[in-house]
C-alpha cells in the first residue's frame, strides 16, 4: 500500500531517496524489472526518518526523532518563559511548532489545567483545585509567643549503622 501511494502521490522524492539512500535508480529497477514489488516495498516502507518521501505525504516521520526532540525544547521554553512572564502583561498562550503531519499545531504534551484560564483567572464554573496561601498580619505577642518555642535541629542519624563513610 505505501509504495503504491508512494508511486502515486510523490514518485519524485521516492527517486531521490531511494538514489540517496539505497544506491539504487527507480526508473531502470521499474523498466528491467530488476526488483521484487515486495522488496522495493520494504525498502520504501524503511526510508529513513526525515526522508524526502515523508516530508512531501506530509507524516510524522518527515522528521528526525532529533528535529522532534529540537521542537519539545522550543516548546517547552517559550512555555516557560511565558509563564515565568508578569500575568498582566505576558501575551496569550505560546503555540507550540507546528509538527509535520499535524493538520493543526496541538500541545506536543498534555497540559493539566487547574481551573484557571491563560490569564490566570478563575473559569466559570470549574472548581479550582490549587491550594493558596495566603500572608496575613498577626500582632507582635503572638509572634514573641511563636518565636520563643524551642527550636532544635533534627539530629542526624546513619541509615545503616556500622557501615564506613
Amino acid at each position: 500500500m505505501t509504495l503504491v501511494y508512494a508511486l502515486g502521490r510523490a514518485r519524485g522524492a521516492l527517486r531521490a531517496d531511494l538514489r540517496r539512500v539505497y544506491g539504487l535508480d527507480l526508473d531502470r529497477l521499474l523498466a528491467d524489472r530488476g526488483i521484487r514489488p515486495m522488496v522495493l516495498a520494504d525498502l520504501t516502507m524503511y526510508l529513513p526518518d526525515g526522508s524526502m518521501l515523508w516530508r512531501v505525504l506530509d507524516t510524522p516521520r518527515a522528521w528526525s526523532v532529533e528535529s522532534h526532540l529540537l521542537a519539545t525544547i522550543i516548546d517547552l521554553t517559550m512555555l516557560r518563559m511565558w509563564g515565568d512572564a508578569d500575568r498582566r502583561r505576558r501575551g496569550p498562550r505560546p503555540m507550540p511548532v507546528k509538527r509535520p503531519g499535524d493538520a493543526k499545531a496541538a500541545p506536543a504534551h498534555p497540559v493539566e489545567r487547574s481551573g484557571q484560564d491563560s490569564d490566570g483567572g478563575e473559569e466559570p464554573g470549574r472548581r479550582t483545585c490549587t491550594r493558596r496561601i495566603r500572608a496575613h498580619a498577626i500582632p507582635i505577642d503572638q509572634l514573641d509567643r511563636f518565636m520563643s518555642r524551642g527550636f532544635h535541629d533534627v539530629r542526624h542519624r546513619e541509615n545503616r549503622p556500622g557501615m564506613a563513610s
